[in-house]
Formats: structure tokens, sequence, C-alpha cells
């Protein structure tokens, strides 16, 4: 069993000590410096990697040490993934290479591999592993890599010697490959040999402009790393992503909901989770990791989570009576989260019971991104918690005269296409005041 340990070095570089490497196994004992760089007040030897602050004030200050703090921690892991890959896929034990863990670290054998020809997934593999960018973005290259190797599959049901090339990827191919992801699911009928593993593969415009963008990523890095000089998107438009007007609930209907009494007391936690949601504006994956220490002054600050990694701001948003009103409920020194919180997708199905049990139940109409058509449906059965921020946003944006300000406390990043679908709201108060004239 291989073992990767990260330590401090004794010497200090400044106010700084060098992060070390170790690595063991059967007959391996191998140490080398990563040439990365810490502060030893923000080091967990514990759990050998950075430790985040989490301050009570943000200053320009703090906010350029968290950022920089998540940039080693991101390195970190791809120093230890890399490691891991290349022992794993080494063609025999490194046990008389002295050198071995010294070139993987400081990545030589990448750098070698970078002047040959990779093939088209072992470059996508290099893409995933060497990317710097956030777990779950990684997640999405790996996505968009299991399509293609479907793509290539039912392609060869018809050419057998078809095969993907970084090379010879034409705007041609892209607009297969773009017709594949539209039309995909039927393919999983025809070849289910091919498909036994996979789920529901349908997909809407806007998640297969999604999957081009991650595509087109993808051939930028590889032309940016000297593995091709093709530019297949150069020539190739991706369709822009297509949302409906946002759906939200008025503070009324928010207010019958918070006051409606549910079948069960896991349904009445769940609205009240929710409608705190709806007073905060967080992302559910923010919500999901407040604690108390997120409370400062009478607010709750973080930093929003989709944003981290290239715009690590800090959101503060006062909590009001109902907020401070739901906190107290809950407030429990034995739990870590701020809430009982269960599950994303339970709470999201539960969420959807909590309005029905409330008779929010009303028509809407939404634009379905499958079809490109609008549908209607009860107010019911499209709650998620998704709709919380939307309402909190919707409502505010009605009232106040700065958009940016109400940005600042949702945690949108400027010039956000999401944030745009509000100012439909910009007509409805324009009327208004153009009838003070009459």
């Amino acid at each position: 069993m291989a073992t990767i340990y990260f330590s401090l070095s004794a010497k200090k570089v400044g106010r700084k000590k060098q992060i070390m490497v170790r690595f063991g196994a059967t007959g391996i004992n191998q140490r080398a410096k990563s040439g990365l760089y810490v502060d030893e007040a923000y080091w967990d030897d514990i759990l050998q990697t950075v430790a985040i602050p989490k301050p009570r004030l943000f200053t320009d200050e703090i906010i350029a040490t968290i950022k920089e703090l998540r940039e080693v921690e991101a390195q970190l892991r791809e120093l230890r993934i890399r490691i891991e890959d290349a022992y794993t896929n080494a063609p025999s034990a490194p046990l008389h290479d002295k050198e071995w863990l010294k070139r993987i670290v400081s990545n030589e054998e990448e750098k070698f591999v970078n002047e040959e020809q990779l093939d088209f997934f072992e470059a996508w593999d290099a893409f995933i592993r060497l990317k710097q960018v956030s777990p779950k973005r990684k997640q999405m290259f790996a996505v968009v890599r299991n399509i293609l190797t479907r793509f290539e599959k039912v392609r060869r049901m018809k050419d057998e010697r078809f095969t993907l090339s970084l090379t010879n990827f034409s705007p041609v191919l892209l607009s297969e490959f773009e017709l594949f992801l539209r039309d995909e699911s039927k393919y999983a009928d025809k070849y289910p040999h091919i498909y036994k593993n996979e789920r529901d593969v349908s997909r809407g415009q806007n998640t297969i402009s999604c999957r081009l963008q991650v595509f087109r990523a993808f051939f930028n890095w590889a032309i940016n790393n000297n593995l091709t000089d093709n530019t297949p998107f150069k020539k190739y438009k991706i369709k822009p992503e297509i949302y409906g007007t946002p759906i939200y609930i008025s503070k009324e209907e928010r207010d019958i909901l918070y006051h409606h009494e549910m079948s069960t007391e896991s349904l009445n936690q769940v609205r009240d989770i929710f409608v705190f949601q709806c007073c905060i504006g967080c992302r559910v994956s923010d919500l999901l990791k407040l604690t108390t220490a997120n409370i400062i002054d009478g607010a709750i600050e973080y930093i929003a989570g989709k944003t981290a990694d290239d715009r690590p701001e800090t959101v503060r948003v006062p909590l009001n009576s109902i907020a401070n009103a739901i906190i107290k409920k809950y407030k429990d020194k034995k739990r870590v989260a701020l809430l009982p919180f269960i599950s994303e997708q339970r709470y999201n199905a539960n969420i959807k019971t909590c309005f029905k049990e409330a008779g929010l139940t009303r028509t809407i109409t939404v634009y379905d991104s499958r079809t490109g058509k609008d549908k209607r449906m009860p107010l019911c059965d499209y709650a998620s918690s998704h709709m919380a921020r939307r309402t909190f946003v919707g409502n505010l944006y009605q009232q106040v005269q700065d958009p940016n300000l109400i940005a600042s406390m949702s945690g949108h990043v400027e010039g956000s296409k999401a944030f745009a679908r509000y100012r439909h709201i910009d007509e409805d108060l324009k009327r208004k005041t153009v009838s003070l004239l009459e």
C-alpha cells in the first residue's frame, strides 16, 4: 500500500516554509521538495494541508490570503493525484529509481509526454489531471469525456475504423457531435451494451451548450500545451444558453408557507430551512456549509463556493427577524451545521410536498430547455431550493433601486446572465412610474 505524506520543512524562506513530500510503498521511501510554500500559521499537521482561516472580519489582505491558500490547497490535491496516478500506472514499481518522486513532483514526465503526440483520450485524462480548477469542475470534464467515449463507440457501429483525434476533429464532426448530444437518448435503446451503466442521457439546449463549452475549454488547453494546432471551434458557434423568466414566490406566499403547519415535523423543518434560504438568498451548496461561525454582527457572512476559485469575495447578508427566529428555533450546540439540513435531493423533494400542503399550487408557465417551448405546471411541482434563491432576488429587485446591491448579497458574478433575467421587473416598475403621469 502506498502512502503520501506532506509536511513543512524546517527552513524558513521569509515568513513561509516549503511543503515537503514523502512517498512510501513496499521497498520505497522517497522525499522531495514540492516547490509550494505556506506560512506556518496556516498549516495543519494532522490533515497535512493548508488551514483556511475563518475570520470575523474580511479585509482585502485577508481575502488575498485566503485566495492564495486555496490555490496552494488545490495544487496539493493535484500533486497527490499526480503521484498516485504515476505510481499506479508505472510499468513496474520504481524501486531502484531514486529520482522517481522528484521527477513526478517537478512534472518532468508530463513535460516529456507533451513532446509526444498523445491520443485523444490520453489528452483528456491529462486535461482532467492537470487543469487547475475545482473538483466539481473536474467532474464536469469527466462527464464530457464519457460522452465522447460513447460518441466514438456509436460512430464505430457504422465505421469500425473511426477514431477521435486531436488533429482531425473538424467543425463538421463538431456538428455531428452536437447532434449526438441532442439525440443520444435514441442510441440507448439501439445499443444497450454501450449504455448499460448510464441513466437518462436526454438533455436540453442549455445542457448541450454547457457540454460544448467544456469541450472548447479542452481544445484551448490542448492548443496552449502544444498538443495540437487544430482549432475546430474557431469557426464553430456554440448556441447561447437560454433562460426563461425566473419563477419565484411573493412575500405573501412565503408567509403562507411559513405559517402553515405541515403534516410531519420533518416537513416543518424543511419549510423553515426553505424560508430561511428565502431570507438570505444563498445557493443550497453554501447553505449546507453554514455554521454559527458564519453569523457575524447580525449578518450571515460566507464566500460563495461556486465562485471561490476565481472570485473569492465575501457575501454578507443582514439577518431579518424571520431568519433570526429560525436560527433561534434550531439552535443546537451539539450540531455543527447552522440548521438541521438533510440531503440536497431529499430537501428538494420535500420542498415540493411543503408547497402542496400549503396550497401553493397556482399554475405557472416555464421555459422547457429540452423542447425549447413553454409549458404549464403547478407551482408546487416546480418548487426547489433554487426557487428560494430566486425569491430572495426577485422580491428585493422589485423594491430596491440598486441591482448591484442585490447581486452583492446573492453572490452573483457581475454581468451574470442568470441575474440579468430579473431585469424584466424593471419594465413593471417603469410602467407603474409612467402611470403616475395619467
